[in-house]
């Protein structure tokens, strides 16, 4: 058996090895395969994060001071919505106040996961269920699963 002492010239992972009974020429792994795990592992680890991070990014909304004197609803304050294509022949939709987005929902609300609405007539609906509780002044203007049940939309 050749030792890491047997070793009479070393050139990179490459060895001259001797044993008494002759000379070797061998691949060192020792060492080596160890980095090289480790550089495994840590690509594999910034991949996962990076993946994570960029997941995180395409489903976050718009985060909103709901205190803001800009959400207080007059009659000069003009509130309407849009419908927005997420992808995948999904909806989701944005709420606007005098053309600013302050509601930027692309998946569909008070529904654990990460998914948007099937049909664009469930997401006209829930999207007029906001604007109309924001005309009506309720801050935040939440809507509970039932509500949009009501509506039409059922969990596929």
């Amino acid at each position: 058996m050749i030792r890491d002492d047997d070793d009479l010239l070393r050139l990179g992972h490459w060895s001259l090895a001797h044993d008494g009974k002759g000379c070797y020429v061998r691949k060192r792994f020792a060492g080596t395969l160890k980095s090289e795990v480790m550089k495994s592992c840590l690509t594999i680890a910034l991949l996962l994060a990076l993946s994570f991070f960029c997941q995180g990014q395409s489903q976050m909304t718009t985060e909103t001071d709901f205190s803001s004197a800009d959400w207080q609803v007059d009659s000069t304050r003009e509130v309407s919505y849009r419908v927005i294509d997420v992808g995948y022949g999904e909806f989701g939709y944005d709420v606007l106040i005098n053309g600013k987005i302050y509601i930027h929902q692309t998946t569909v609300p008070a529904v654990p996961g990460i998914r948007a609405f099937a049909r664009k007539e469930d997401a006209v609906k829930v999207a007029r269920l906001v604007v109309t509780k924001i005309e009506q002044g309720v801050m935040p203007p939440a809507v509970t699963k039932a509500e949009i049940e009501a509506l039409g939309w059922r969990d596929h």
